[in-house]
């Protein structure tokens, strides 16, 4: 019989612990007592360096008969094992041990390994005699997979047929550490060879990876490149975007009688035309500056109420279009107030109330709780405002659901937990939805939505952690990039620019978080040192040149086109900046009152003048307002819980 005693003593990676034998002969050999283990493998994984897997415990038993005491000498070498420790006695014939890997951080992406040498003796602690059965070892290997990163984590195209795009650049990084790479391309869609990327490998990070494709014929292509360093991977997913050369979108859509004005052209194919004329309808642009294949900036004369097709030619070639310039009268219309059907609800987003020039209507989408979304629509018939029937969906978005007129302002775009619903403006009927399911399968969209004026619906989903682009025309949905994997896309509010050119995306949780913009010219998220909280009333300009942005609660400020601060408004419940940029006005509660700010005056507090001392209201729109503006500047439209407002600027 014998029984475990306990002592230890570290040297280096030394350690032993004594047991107090007593029976049947020592030795060793075959048919003598051995030692046994547990296991003669040990094996710890780590994603990556940032995350040390547990200890494992390995224990020990004596088989046999031996006299006196016995020493147990444990020696592990090489740098996968960080420590040998909690040796404890379990039993008469037991023992054990824990076993620590060493810190992924330290030892760095790679498979890593260790000797663990387990040797029982009776004769001294450092077992040079008397060894019991034969020494074991426990071999040891511990894989750290490398902790990759991209950016951006995305590459989009836009071309027309058999232009070949600009490669793009994709940064492979791995928190630091260099490591080889590998690469893959999987084809979604299209046939295999579209896409490239050069180099394939390379034996360390960070790298630089130039993303190239072809010229196709018209179709949306998609594929992921597979990055793999150390046991770890990391997709990139490329959608490229080929479409029949012609005009598709002007943007703004909507001019105003007698008053020259600019436009953002979007088609493909402008690159093809050498020498090009951009006319609306019979006049001539009064400037005209090619941007890319997919962009043109113009400007218009005066004009008369009407439509003008846009036409893109040179003398041997005429682009097919379908974008059109709509002139309209400026808007006389009277003070008015519209009170709205039972069961209006009392939070509004800034973003879920919009007047449609061409047609003299005022759109606003209700949350109604957890039953319902509508959209009511007020239109004014020459005398007076007539309400069309409400448009029922009863599948509301529980993650706050925003509408935006399509850029040629023939639809209405609302988002939905499953995807886009389309309404068609002419008919005030919806006319079907697409499904977020072409993004990924069980993909589910956050909400907030705004359009750009490429033809594309740009919002955050729910899942996958994504910014999407939603083609209007073809009810397609692309991957965005966006600034990290880490970025969660849900907490952006999404507000456009009256050209569609630039998106603000304002962070709306209460962690403080940058502001990002997105750029429609080449799909770009970008960020700014702007930081925000809980910021869900953003106003944009025509041009994104001027922006009023809630950075935190009650506090309202107003940035330039490089996010700037030029100043701050006093408090208010609901802003809106006018086309130029020159002018705010905002509404506020305590008083029922527009009050109107010139942004290029500072109050020397800090803010800006106000012109006049207030209008006050007539009547009150109760509570949780949003704002919004005619394009020619001229009409205030103010919504809440009681009334809908109509009110000429001050």
């Amino acid at each position: 019989m014998y029984s475990f005693t306990k002592m230890l003593r570290l040297s280096v990676f030394i350690f032993l612990f004594i047991l107090s034998a007593c029976g049947g002969g020592a030795g060793g050999g075959s048919s003598g007592p051995s030692l046994g283990l547990s296991t003669s493998i040990l094996t710890f994984n780590a994603a990556n360096i940032s995350s040390t897997p547990p200890p494992q415990t390995v224990t020990a038993t004596i088989n046999g008969s031996v006299s006196g005491t016995i020493y147990i000498l444990i020696v592990s070498t090489g740098p996968a094992v960080s420590s040998i420790s909690n040796i404890t006695i379990t039993g008469p014939t037991t023992g054990e041990a824990t076993v620590y890997p060493a810190s992924a951080s330290t030892l760095g992406p790679g498979v890593h390994s260790s000797t663990i040498t387990v040797t029982a003796c009776t004769s001294d602690p450092t077992c040079t005699s008397g060894v019991i059965g034969i020494p074991q070892t426990i071999n040891v290997t511990y894989t750290v997979g490398v902790d990759l990163s991209v950016s951006p984590t995305a590459v989009t195209y836009f071309a027309g047929p058999n232009i070949v795009p600009a490669a793009k650049t994709v940064s492979l990084s791995s928190n630091g550490a260099s490591a080889s790479w590998t690469s893959a391309i999987d084809y979604g869609s299209g046939p295999a060879g579209w896409l490239s990327i050069n180099p394939a490998s390379v034996s360390a990070m960070p790298s630089n990876v130039s993303v190239n494709v072809t010229g196709m014929l018209a179709g949306t292509y998609k594929a992921n490149i597979t990055f793999t360093s150390g046991g770890s991977s990391i997709s990139v997913p490329v959608s490229y975007v080929v479409k029949a050369e012609g005009v598709t979108f002007v943007s703004p859509y909507v001019g105003t009688t007698s008053v020259a004005g600019d436009v953002i052209i979007r088609g493909f194919g402008f690159s093809t035309l050498s020498n090009l004329n951009v006319l609306f309808g019979a006049a001539a642009a009064t400037s005209v500056s090619v941007i890319s294949d997919t962009e043109i900036r113009a400007s218009y004369p005066a004009l008369a109420a009407g439509n003008y097709s846009v036409i893109v030619k040179n003398a041997t070639q005429t682009l097919p279009t379908r974008a059109q310039l709509t002139v309209v009268d400026a808007p006389s219309l009277s003070y008015a107030a519209i009170t709205r059907p039972s069961g209006a609800t009392s939070g509004l987003l800034s973003s879920n109330l919009i007047y449609d020039a061409e047609r003299r209507a005022i759109i606003l989408c209700d949350i109604n709780g957890a039953s319902t979304d509508r959209l009511e629509r007020y239109r004014f018939n020459g005398s007076s405002w007539v309400m069309d029937s409400v448009i029922d969906f009863g599948y509301p978005h529980i993650y706050t659901t925003t509408i935006a007129l399509s850029p040629d302002g023939t639809e209405l775009l609302k988002s939905e937990w499953g995807g886009i619903n389309h309404v068609d403006l002419a008919s005030w009927t919806t006319t079907g939805m697409g499904s977020a399911s072409s993004l990924s399968i069980g993909a589910q969209l956050g909400g907030r939505i705004a359009v750009t004026n490429d033809g594309g619906v740009v919002g955050p989903t729910y899942t996958p952690n994504v910014f999407y682009w939603y083609d209007i025309l073809d009810r397609n949905f692309i991957i965005l990039a966006t600034p990290s994997s880490s970025w969660t896309a849900l907490n952006r509010f999404v507000s456009a620019s009256g050209d569609g050119s630039r998106l603000i995306l304002p962070n709306t949780v209460s962690s403080s978080n940058a502001l990002y913009y997105y750029d429609s010219g080449n799909q770009n998220i970008t960020s700014t040192s702007v930081m925000t909280t809980y910021s869900n009333m953003v106003s944009v300009n025509r041009t994104g040149s001027r922006s009023i942005v809630l950075v935190a609660s009650g506090q309202y400020a107003v940035y330039d086109s490089a996010f700037n601060n030029i100043g701050a408004l006093p408090t208010l419940d609901a802003a809106v900046i006018s086309a130029s940029g020159n002018t705010a006005y905002t509404y506020v509660s305590s008083n029922n009152a527009i009050h109107k700010y010139d942004l290029n005056i500072p109050n020397g507090s800090g803010g800006f003048t106000e012109i006049g001392s207030g209008t006050v209201l007539a009547d009150s729109p109760g509570t949780g307002i949003a704002m919004t503006i005619s394009p020619d500047g001229g009409t205030l439209f103010l919504a809440g819980s009681l009334r809908v407002l109509i009110v000429p600027v001050p």
